[in-house]
């Protein structure tokens, strides 16, 4: 391994070991300082500061991380090919693989960011693409033609208030299922004709 491709890995293990760090101190309800991510991590200031200008910076960086999963998933079923139907269908089942640690810093983000920031996030993530699968579903005959926009925050907020209802996974396992398959059912009846 030459010395740039080495210094690439141990730069990503460095951040990932950090962005742990951050999840760990969200998931504790602890205080997210600089100091605090360093003693944590076990590295100096001095290297967490040569990684992240400040603690902003740091989080912007967590964030990405924790987006990244949701953003290629999403690439991942656009790039599918397959009809716009089964495109949703897969999207749905998607919002509920993502990891405990997704579902825990999305908790925390909420409590932490204005309506206005988390409707601008949710605009990017969700309803922009959910808003071309539903225009494409409706062009085919396979949704119910109901405007675009409307499906795609009428989809997402049904999805969403779902994880807020049950505390982004802190219900039992088998009410969340219930929740989900209750919802698959919704999703059938009034979208997909």
């Amino acid at each position: 391994m030459n010395l740039k491709k080495r210094k690439e890995v141990l730069d990503n293990l460095f951040k990932d070991r950090i962005v742990k760090t951050v999840i760990e101190l969200i998931k504790e309800n602890a205080g997210i300082t600089m100091d605090e991510v360093a003693k944590r991590s076990g590295v100096s200031k001095g290297s967490l500061y040569n990684y992240f200008e400040n603690k902003e910076s740091l989080m912007e960086y967590v964030h990405a991380e924790m987006v990244s999963p949701i953003t290629k998933g999403i690439e991942g079923i656009f790039k599918s090919g397959k009809k716009p139907s089964e495109m949703l269908l897969d999207l749905f089942e998607s919002f509920f693989d993502v990891s405990d640690e997704v579902c825990l810093y999305f908790g925390f983000l909420d409590s932490h960011r204005t309506v206005e920031e988390d409707a601008k996030e949710t605009h990017y993530l969700l309803i922009e693409p959910l808003a071309v699968i539903f225009r494409a579903g409706i062009e085919t005959g396979e949704f119910v033609d109901v405007d675009p926009y409307i499906l795609a925050n009428t989809f997402a907020g049904m999805v969403i208030g779902t994880f807020g209802s049950y505390g982004f996974r802190n219900a039992e396992k088998t009410d969340f299922q219930n929740a989900k398959e209750e919802m698959l059912k919704l999703i059938k009846r009034l979208i997909i004709t």
